[in-house]
C-alpha cells in the first residue's frame, strides 16, 4: 500500500480542523495589517488588577505598627517597639495575650493557623443499600443517614452537657 502524498496529507490535516498554512493568497492580501517587527500588540501593557480585600489586608499587615496608632499602642502594652513591629507582629502578640488569658476562640483560630484545620471525615459503608440505586436515590439515602447520625452526636453532646 502506498503512503498518502504530500497534497493529501494536507487536504486531510485541513478536513480535521489543522491548516497549518494560509493560502498565498490569503497572506499577500493581509500583509498590510499585520504587526510591524519591533511593535508591540499592546503598547499599554497589561492593564493593572484591582486590589481584593486580602491583598489590601496583607499590606496593611506588612506596614511598621507605628503607621496606625492603636496598633503603636497595643505594641507598647505588649513590650514590642512599634518602628520596628509589623502590624502582623502587634496583632499576633495581642492575639497570643488573649489566648494566654483563656480565650478559647483565640485559642482555636491561632491552632487552626499554625497547625491547620483538623478535617473530620465521615466513612459511609453502604453495602447493599447503594446496589442499583441512581444517584439522587443515593443522595437521599446518604443524606437521610447523615441527619440521623448528626442527631445522635446532637443528644450524646446534650446528655454530656447535663
Amino acid at each position: 500500500m502506498a503512503l498518502p502524498s504530500k497534497q493529501a496529507r494536507k487536504i486531510a490535516k485541513t478536513k480535521q480542523g489543522h491548516n497549518l498554512e494560509a493560502p498565498p493568497a490569503f497572506v499577500e492580501a493581509n500583509k498590510p495589517y499585520r504587526w510591524k517587527p519591533g511593535v508591540s500588540a499592546n503598547p499599554a501593557g497589561r492593564p493593572p488588577q484591582l486590589k481584593t480585600l486580602a491583598v489590601i489586608l496583607r499590606n496593611v499587615l506588612e506596614e511598621p505598627a507605628s503607621c496606625i496608632p492603636s496598633a503603636a499602642a497595643i505594641a507598647a502594652q505588649h513590650g514590642l517597639d512599634a518602628a520596628h513591629s509589623s502590624v502582623g507582629s502587634v496583632l499576633a502578640a495581642a492575639m497570643v495575650v488573649q489566648a494566654l488569658n483563656g480565650d478559647v476562640d483565640i485559642i482555636r483560630e491561632i491552632l487552626n493557623r499554625v497547625d491547620g484545620k483538623v478535617v473530620e471525615s465521615v466513612q459511609l459503608n453502604l453495602g447493599p443499600l447503594a446496589t442499583g440505586l441512581q444517584s439522587s436515590e443515593l443522595r437521599e439515602r446518604v443524606s437521610i443517614i447523615l441527619e440521623r447520625e448528626a442527631a445522635t452526636v446532637a443528644d450524646a453532646v446534650l446528655k454530656a452537657s447535663k
